[in-house]
């Protein structure tokens, strides 16, 4: 297994229990809700991109409480 894969495995066993969106339009929405002015930034990326800001969105929110 490579680095990224055991952190992406270690991410998902970490957060689990939190809500997972299931396409990119609930994903986008997720994201609006921590970065308001970015929703049209969000709306034109990949959904790999996505799930990187949602995955450290997760992280952050972790460490934070």
């Amino acid at each position: 297994m490579t680095q990224q894969t055991e952190t992406l495995n270690t991410l998902s066993s970490l957060y689990n229990r939190h809500y997972k969106p299931i396409n990119k339009r609930k994903l986008v929405a997720w994201l609006v809700f921590y970065y308001p002015s970015d929703r049209v930034k969000f709306q034109r990326m990949k959904i790999k991109q996505l799930m990187a800001i949602y995955y450290s969105v997760l992280k952050r929110n972790a460490k934070e409480g």
